[in-house]
């Protein structure tokens, strides 16, 4: 690499970080809006149950008039902002699919999957503080704010003691909590970004130079341009984990429900009876546990093999290639959560798991889809999101054995095929070259 083409890339990479740092700051009030109207929600939320009020028909009509305004406030400012500069950077597409995703299955897990469930997925809040902690540290990322990743590090921190509550029913202190942390690591840090905001474009008007429309809208353009083909580059790169983990996954449940079977014609039970499940769990937890845990350590050693041998290379070192890689470390560390969490603090099975992890994958592949302009990836995402209704609504029945099987199909269709297909194109790619 010469010095002419290092001091390039570190100017792109500058450019990105200001106009991520500067998009961040406009995204504050949508953080102080939406935290506020759960705020409000909790607030109604809590009156009812203090006066005995345990209608669903309140409680969903109070949660669908607060989220309801505050979705219908995010599309009319979203409109005024696109009239504005700051809103046709590429890196604040990239803050908007960040948020759009983790919206989305916020709404899924907190009204779709109590529906579909008949009220039995009770978890919603606790599954929030998961898409949280993924929104907060990938954009935390983005915009170079390490006080953004901590906030989503406390997300995930917070999933602990929110589910403790709900499990223990104590939902009045469950809701006093959840919304005292959407208070605090949402609505202040959306309030100091807003303010932030402010300062900034006071500064710029004062310093805005006439002469640099032309020169600086070029550069725009380019930095534009490479970060969409380092990001196209690395998506195609990651083609290779979709594929390996994809069928390393797909192995692991094929072992999971092997020891099941097994366990299940050892203690002479049926699967599908009611009951049996809570009977079986404790024979089932040492050994999925042995048996996740070893297929885990050697996708994760793979990885950590195969990002030492791209070192040096052109897949390297990019900006694009590290947003896409903390992208798939968020949302697998959600994952970790939900797949061993749930079911240990809840000390039990936890038929929800599945599609709470579909859920999470989704949030993955579409904001990768996004920062790459893939239809392919933006399309499973939204497939997940399907998916995890389907699994969720299955969880809830005797079926939930067979949920494992159900979700490796679900891997074959919507991760290791478009992995396929990325890595024939990422070989098309390094043959152009």
């Amino acid at each position: 690499m010469d010095s002419k083409k290092a001091l390039d890339d570190i100017k792109y990479i500058k450019e990105i970080m200001s106009d991520a740092k500067t998009a961040t700051h406009h995204f504050g009030k949508f953080y102080m809006v939406w935290a506020g109207a759960v705020i409000l929600g909790m607030t109604v939320q809590l009156s009812l149950i203090h006066h005995n009020i345990n209608s669903p028909v309140a409680s969903i009509t109070c949660w669908l008039f607060f989220m309801g305004s505050a979705l219908l406030w995010d599309i009319r400012e979203s409109k005024k902002l696109k009239a504005n500069a700051p809103s046709k950077t590429f890196v604040n597409r990239m803050l908007e699919s960040i948020w759009v995703s983790c919206l989305a299955a916020i709404l899924t897990s907190l009204f779709i999957m109590p529906l579909v469930t008949n009220g039995e997925f009770i978890y919603g809040t606790a599954v929030i503080c998961l898409i949280l902690g993924i929104g907060h540290y990938i954009t935390g990322v983005l915009a170079g704010y390490r006080v953004l990743k901590f906030i989503g590090i406390a997300w995930w921190v917070s999933f602990i003691p929110i589910l403790l509550l709900i499990k223990d029913g104590e939902l009045f202190q469950m809701a006093v909590l959840f919304a005292f942390l959407m208070f605090l690591l949402q609505f202040i840090p959306g309030l100091l970004q807003s303010w932030s905001a402010k300062t900034e474009n006071n500064r710029s008007n004062k310093e805005q130079d006439v002469d640099s429309n032309s020169t600086s809208a070029l550069e725009n353009v380019f930095y534009i341009k490479k970060l969409l083909d380092d990001t196209r580059k690395a998506t195609l790169n990651f083609g290779a984990y979709y594929i390996f983990w994809s069928i390393l996954i797909v192995v692991a449940i094929a072992v999971e429900f092997t020891i099941s079977a097994n366990i299940f014609a050892s203690l002479d039970l049926d699967p599908v009876t009611e009951g049996s499940m809570q009977k079986a769990y404790p024979h089932l937890i040492t050994p999925l546990a042995v048996s996740w845990l070893t297929f885990i350590g050697m996708g994760t050693l793979w990885s950590i093999r195969r990002a030492r041998s791209l070192r040096g290379t052109r897949h390297d070192g990019t900006f694009a290639n590290k947003l896409v890689g903390y992208t798939w470390f968020s949302v697998f560390f959600s994952v970790s959560i939900a797949l061993f969490l749930f079911p240990i603090l809840l000390k039990g099975d936890f038929p929800f798991s599945a599609g709470i992890i579909a859920l999470l994958y989704g949030i993955g592949h579409y904001i990768n889809g996004e920062l790459c302009e893939s239809t392919l990836l933006k399309r499973t995402g939204i497939g997940w999101w399907a998916y995890s209704i389907v699994l969720t609504a299955l969880g809830n029945t005797g079926l939930a054995i067979y949920l494992g099987l159900l979700f490796a199909l679900g891997l074959i269709v919507f991760q290791l095929i478009p992995g396929f297909i990325l890595y024939k194109q990422l070989d098309k790619s390094e043959q152009a070259l």
